[in-house]
Formats: structure tokens, sequence, C-alpha cells
């Protein structure tokens, strides 16, 4: 995966993570790897793991398989997470207010929607990934997988406000699969002065790592 020959092929997967990674050949030969596994040696026998574009792959497959049922332990290095980076943003408030707004809108559009059926099958679909919480390892100066540290937080801000339920579980319908609603997040404190550093799978197993960890259950 270092090889200079897969950097374009690796960033274009990057680029296009948000819409069509699900229906790369290279994701359905580790889906099918995974089902294979699983109908071999029971899903508890089974580990999913990644960093950046390979954590993007074992998260999906993970939700494939968590939607029927069995939830198999997934650890993800560095997942990328492909929106607008509000998490750079450094006034604490602007970033709060853009995400609340954003919600917002979201939720009253959807109410506006004349489609329950479609509302539904989403809400059980989210309500059935709750479920499931895989670790994810982040590191806050990383822009490719940082924007789940905010994601995260505020989406734990909107179940206490109310919306939320109808933005995460009613009102996506088509939702980015890198969105999951529960999950143990780990984030690295070690200081990156760098983006190499602060994406690199190395970093995991520095032993003077110091994690934050927070286990966020959505309902």
């Amino acid at each position: 995966m270092t090889k200079k020959e897969l950097v374009s092929r690796d960033m274009l997967g990057l680029l296009f993570l948000q819409h069509g990674l699900h229906s790369t050949s290279r994701f359905e030969t580790a889906m099918q790897a995974v089902r294979n596994m699983v109908a071999t040696a029971n899903d508890s026998r089974v580990w999913l793991a990644g960093h950046s574009l390979g954590s993007a792959i074992a998260l999906l497959a993970g939700q494939n398989m968590a939607k029927t049922g069995l939830f198999l332990e997934s650890f993800l290095f560095n997942p990328p997470y492909v929106p607008v980076l509000v998490e750079k943003i450094k006034n604490t408030k602007v970033k709060l207010g853009i995400r609340f707004t954003t919600s917002m809108i979201t939720a009253g559009l959807m109410l506006a929607m004349k489609a329950p059926q479609l509302r539904n099958q989403s809400a059980d679909s989210f309500a059935t990934l709750s479920a499931w919480a895989p670790p994810l390892y982040v590191n806050a100066a990383d822009h490719v997988c940082s924007e789940y540290i905010g994601y995260f937080e505020h989406q734990n801000k909107m179940q206490e406000i109310g919306p939320g339920a109808i933005e995460n579980a009613m009102g996506k319908q088509a939702e980015p699969l890198h969105l999951i609603p529960s999950a143990n997040l780990s984030i690295n404190l070690n200081l990156s002065p760098e983006y190499k550093r602060a994406h690199s799978i190395h970093q995991w197993w520095r032993q003077d790592l110091n994690l934050q960890s927070k286990v966020y259950t959505y309902s």
C-alpha cells in the first residue's frame, strides 16, 4: 500500500469515498472474503482492521455485517471523513453554530418530505447499527479523520436537544457510508507537528502513546 504506483489509486478512493466505495471491485472482493470467513470460522472469531482507506473498507464491511445482526470486532485507524473540515475552525462557538444550523435545516427538510416508508427504513437501519460500536482511532491533527471528533460531540448535543433523532435516525435516506451511530472513539493526544505523522499507522504502537477515549452510544 506504500508503493508509489498505488498512491494515485488510493487517493482516488479517498476522493470518492462518500458515494462510491461500496461499488468498487476492491470493496466487493473484501466483502466476499469477510462473508466467507464468517461462514467458515464463526463471526465471534473474525476481526476487521484497517488504516486510512483500508479502515474505510473495514468500516463499510462491518456496517454491512451489522445490518444482518452480526457485530464483528473492528479496529479502525484514521478512518476517512470526507465533508467540509469544520473541526479545523478554531472558534468553538462558530463550529457549534455551523453544525447546529446544518442539523436544524436537515431536520426541517426531512419533516417536509412525503416519503414515510423511506424514512422508516432509514431509521430501522440506523437503529440496527447503533448496537455496533467499533473502536475508532483518530488524531486531531489529521484532517483525514479529525472530523469524527466533532461529529460524535455534535451528535451527543443533538440527542440532548431533540432534533438529532430526526436528523440522524430519520433524515439520512442516503447517509454517507462513513458515518456510524455509535463508536468507541480514541484520540491521540501526542503532538503531531506534521500531517504525515498524524496520519501514520506507526503512531498507534508508540510506547508513550497518550489516548483519550470515550464511548458514544446512539439511542
